[in-house]
């Protein structure tokens, strides 16, 4: 019986072989969507969860009015020598930092790009990883050891063993780093890194206690331990800060489990893709059981019971849901690393994956459209046997039916006209932060030909620099140079606060290169420096017409309207001091010669002084990172309304077919008592009005809510009160809905009455 139910089911596939493409890339494209963005989520909501001994985990934090943040360095040193008694094991861990490593590759000394994090030898233990080959044990007891994840030393050594061989960091080849271990990546999104790290490095004793500012810290509590009475002890015990003393506070890592908003907005933007295949496929479901009635009910009457009926419905579905897991799978293996591969480097770190992860959470997606597919063959088999058996037909069921896929349209309606309303204003701010963004007073075409690179870390290019500025200077294809260093710095406030504030120490080309409005500054004379009004408004405050910085006061001589896009800061001051290391320099492409060739010879220059892998590259004033997350959220939502249009699009074309082809015969009788092609229009067209009209309204308002909430969190969003935005959105999803129902409804209008009577 079950083979005939399956022959069965392929035969009415086939049959409409359209409708079918369509639920099978509707679903298989919601799906994959939908588990890509929430990977994301689940991978930080878990965070060191996936780790044996996450129970016991505590790190410590500070109260700083509304908000708390993780201790680091000295007090969390301290912290670990009053509190011995209690602490099972400590992990002491810095920031991930790229350096550059030299070591023997193939007989000759190769210099390479790496990211790592220096941790103590229990780093190990309270984050065990998973070994390939080593000890992690001559990690914890040896001197200057390293552990290196396995994809960094298949790229590094190929298929020949990595334990053992030695290489040095950032040009101190005094000192040397062996090999003691092979270790599969830890997973993202861990307390200690986001991002993949190609190796591990074990500081000393000695490295901890001068590094204090830099260490992290995490705890392993022994077996019974009583965190509250800890925190009690806490606050009595001095750990070198009065203010330390009375906000600090241990919690578990369980209890500080936090998602990045980010996240969030990815998860639901997968849903609603996914939620519009879901109804697409659900739509052509429910009106294909519809279409057969009158064989279910023949079936019924021949003896066939409700598990026959469900078997042949759900049969049907299950053909759909096989091929979209294989074709779901087949991206995800082979297209997805693909595409994350083309992204840029700096994002497809941020956003790294775990492909195995996302096909089993793909599979559990899977089994959850399994039970709603199970849930509306039942459904329909129970709809089944509450009709008459003389009927032959669901009672009044027009109605019905179309109300149901009516609401379902609207739904996908209102997704699509959503993402087209998000695409728009992802672009339109991202035109905004560009503008505010440009950090300099220069039009697009001058930002265009100004190239900047960063030198701060790269220690190859800092040891050539004096070749390098030398091609710079000599160069035709440039007519000016600059440098700058930025800082951090503070002073006291006659409030006795400290303002921060960021310092940029720049070349006197500097001022020039990016068009400050500012007058001629004097050679000679007092200390000077230039701020910006963010800053301005802080000195006002105190009645300052000066700077302190390293012990001397630079007077305020100029002040711009300007703010510094790389500091988390945004108040600035300009110093002008010529410096022998900068950390970023400048240069401007001369008249007359083509940028890109500009462009060309100095990264060529550069690169001879690059290490393999390295991601450092020349850009424009116009290329800015800040606003990486814009780029993102635009190609994302862009891609989700072309994905939810397309989908809706053929879910329009099933359901304007399914009405112009039950209702021939009406047409016919309209047209032969003198209808014309205007009435059969507005016949078919106004169903399609409303539901634009509706989901239209409620879309249009519900986008007006969240913009102005948005508008109120950050500056550079775009002016949503252009009613050409509006209009220009509506209008663009108005003639894609016209001209997919238009053309169905023109085909019926152009039918010959007489035929399809005759056929009836």
């Amino acid at each position: 019986m079950l083979k005939h139910y399956l022959k069965v089911s392929l035969r009415s596939l086939l049959k409409y072989k359209v409708r079918t493409v369509i639920s099978i890339i509707g679903v298989s494209l919601g799906v994959i969507c939908f588990s890509t963005c929430t990977y994301f989520l689940r991978t930080m909501y878990r965070g060191d969860a996936c780790f044996p001994e996450f129970n016991k985990m505590v790190k410590l934090y500070k109260q700083d009015g509304n908000r708390e943040f993780e201790l680091r360095g000295k007090t969390t040193i301290e912290f670990c020598k009053h509190f011995s008694n209690a602490i099972e094991r400590v992990a002491l861990y810095g920031y991930r930092t790229h350096s550059t490593i030299s070591l023997a590759r193939e007989g000759k000394a190769s210099n390479v790009r790496a990211y790592s994090i220096d941790v103590n030898g229990e780093f190990m233990i309270v984050y065990p990883p998973e070994l390939v080959e080593g000890s992690v044990q001559s990690f914890i007891d040896q001197p200057n050891a390293v552990i290196v994840s396995e994809e960094f030393a298949k790229r590094m050594f190929g298929n020949k063993s990595a334990v053992g061989s030695t290489f040095s960091i950032n040009g101190k080849e005094n000192s040397f780093y062996t090999i003691v271990g092979v270790i599969k990546p830890y997973l993202p999104m861990t307390s200690f890194s986001n991002k993949p790290v190609d190796f591990f490095r074990r500081m000393s004793e000695e490295e901890i206690e001068s590094n204090r500012s830099q260490c992290s810290m995490t705890c392993l509590l022994h077996p019974n331990m009583d965190i509250t009475k800890l925190n009690e002890r806490l606050r009595t015990t001095n750990l070198g800060n009065e203010s330390t003393i009375i906000h600090s506070r241990l919690y578990y890592l369980s209890e500080k489990t936090t998602i990045e908003p980010m996240a969030i907005v990815f998860s639901v933007i997968g849903f609603l893709v996914m939620l519009t295949g879901l109804l697409n496929f659900m739509n052509f479901s429910i009106g294909g059981f519809f279409s057969k009635d009158r064989e279910l009910h023949l079936r019924e009457t021949m003896g066939a019971n409700r598990k026959h009926l469900f078997c042949l419905l759900f049969c049907e579905l299950a053909y759909v849901l096989v091929a979209v897991l294989l074709l779901s799978m087949v991206f995800v293996e082979l297209a997805l690393p693909m595409l994350h591969g083309s992204l840029p480097a700096n994002i497809r770190q941020a956003l790294s994956m775990n492909y195995r992860d996302i096909s089993w959470q793909m599979s559990e997606y899977f089994l959850y459209i399994t039970l709603l597919c199970m849930l509306l063959a039942a459904t329909s088999v129970w709809r089944i046997k509450r009709q008459t058996a003389s009927g032959m037909a669901f009672r009044s069921h027009g109605k019905g039916k179309h109300r149901l896929r009516n609401t379902m349209l609207g739904i996908q309606l209102f997704i699509c006209i959503a993402f087209l309303f998000a695409t728009g204003a992802t672009y339109l701010s991202k035109q905004v932060a560009k503008a505010n963004l440009s950090n300099s007073f220069l039009d697009k075409e001058e930002r265009d030909r100004v190239l900047y690179f960063s030198i701060g870390r790269e220690q190859l290019i800092q040891q050539q620099w004096p070749t390098i500025k030398q091609f710079i200077l000599t160069s035709p294809y440039y007519d000016n140079y600059a440098q700058s260093s930025y800082y951090t710095s503070h002073y006291t406030n006659n409030k006795q606060q400290e303002i921060d504030y960021t310092i940029r120490i720049v070349s006197s080309a500097y001022l020039d290169m990016m068009g400050f409005p500012i007058k001629k500054l004097p050679k000679i004379g007092k200390p000077i420096c230039i701020v910006n009004r963010e800053m301005e408004q802080y000195l006002q405050q105190d009645s300052m017409n000066y700077v302190p910085f390293n012990g001397i006061d630079h007077l305020v001589h100029s002040v711009i309207n300007l703010a510094e896009y790389q500091s988390h800061l945004p108040q600035t001051v300009y110093l002008v001091e010529e410096k022998e290391n900068p950390s970023w320099f400048y240069v401007r492409v001369s008249e007359g010669v083509d940028v890109k060739q500009a462009y060309d010879a100095l990264q060529a220059k550069l690169n001879l002084y690059l290490p393999e892998y390295s991601d450092n590259k020349v850009m424009t004033l116009n290329d800015n990172n800040m606003i990486d997350a814009y780029v993102i959220m635009e190609k994302l939502f862009m891609t989700c309304a072309f994905i939810s249009i397309c989908i809706s699009i053929m879910g329009l074309l099933g359901a304007i077919s399914m009405d112009t082809r039950s209702r021939q015969k009406e047409v016919a009788i309209r047209k032969i008592n003198g209808a014309g092609m205007r009435n059969i229009y507005w016949l078919f067209g106004k169903l399609y009005l409303i539901l634009f009209s509706i989901t239209s309204l409620v879309t249009t308002l519900l986008a007006l809510l969240i913009f102005t909430i948005i508008s109120q969190e950050t500056d550079n969003f775009f002016d949503y009160s252009n009613p050409w935005y509006w209009l220009g959105t509506l209008f663009i999803a108005a003639t894609l809905i016209m001209l997919t129902v238009s053309w169905q409804i023109y085909r019926i209008s152009r039918l010959n009455p007489a035929e399809i009577i005759k056929s009836e």
